[in-house]
Parts: structure tokens; sequence; C-alpha cells
């Protein structure tokens, strides 16, 4: 069984394209080639399920059109709109850049932890070092997180929520 702790998330099914099971997709990662990715891990109704990828385009830098092997309808397909897609670890390398942190994508996300406790929302992110932060506020304090993939355990783009598993005592720095 695959855990949250064994991926990060790539990206976002959008909508659906054509009745033959192709989905639009967009991606954190510019540039991605999933020419060496036999596989993508989707959370349905809480259990990570691998599905093997059958086709892809891109066509821009972040988004394209994909098509998951035994998905060739469009009920199928439904199925799969909205979900976030995960990549296993394992293929890490294969990434060509880090998740773009410059465009902001994560401003006005909640953080909680992972024991569902809201830590608060992200109202920038610091990109001037290295180690890439979330500037979070949760109303009293503003509170600096590394936006660090092994901390991620997942990604809601539809709902705006960042689940994290922080390490000990990082919140009362």
């Amino acid at each position: 069984m695959i855990s949250f702790t064994e991926v990060i998330p790539i990206g976002q099914i959008i909508k659906l394209h054509g009745i033959n099971g192709e989905m639009a997709f967009m991606s954190n990662y510019e540039g991605l080639d999933f020419d060496n990715i036999p596989f993508l891990i989707f959370d349905m109704h809480g259990i990570l399920v691998p599905f093997y990828l059958k086709e892809w385009r891109f066509n821009s830098e972040n988004s394209g059109f994909l098509k998951i092997e035994d998905v060739n309808n469009e009920k199928k397909a439904k199925n799969f709109l909205g979900l976030t897609i995960y990549l296993h670890k394992k293929f890490l390398n294969i990434l060509e850049s880090d998740v773009d942190m410059d465009n902001n994508t994560f401003i006005e996300f909640r953080i909680f932890d992972k024991d569902n406790n809201f830590i608060g929302i992200v109202t920038d992110i610091d990109t001037s070092t290295q180690n890439v932060l979330f500037i979070v506020d949760n109303g009293e304090k503003q509170i600096l997180i590394p936006a660090c993939q092994d901390y991620i355990l997942q990604i809601d783009e539809m709902k705006k929520i960042i689940y994290m598993d922080l390490p000990e005592g990082l919140l009362e720095l």
C-alpha cells in the first residue's frame, strides 16, 4: 500500500478532453517529462492508487493531456476530475525543476498539520534563500515554514489546503 509520505503532488486533473478518456491537467512543474514515469498516483477515496500512463502530451510548459490505461471513456474519466496527481518519490530524479514557488501558487492556501489542526494561511513565499519558505499568518503571529516536499503530505488544490507533517517544535520558533 502506498502512503502519502511516499508521494509528492505534481499537478491536478482540471477537465475532460473529448469522449475517449483523455484528461487535461495542470502541473506544478515546468518541462515535466513522463517518458520514464510508468504510472501516476491518485487518491481514490482515501487510498493512493497507481494508474499506468498510456499517453500524454503537453500544450504548454505546465499543462497538457493524458490518458490512463483502462480509462477509455468519458464516464470513467469523470472519476478523476479535480483529483491531485501524485508522483512516487522514487521518480524525483526525473523532475527537471523544483516546484515553481515564484508564481505564488500557494498564496492563500490554508495549512493543516497531520492531525487536521489549522496552522495558518500562506500570505507569501520567501524564495530569497536556497530553502524556500511559506510565510504563514495564524492570526496571532507570522510563522516561517519550510516548503519542503518531505513535510508536505498532501495538497488539495481545489480546496486550497496543504497538509503537512512538521517536525516537533517548528511552530514554536
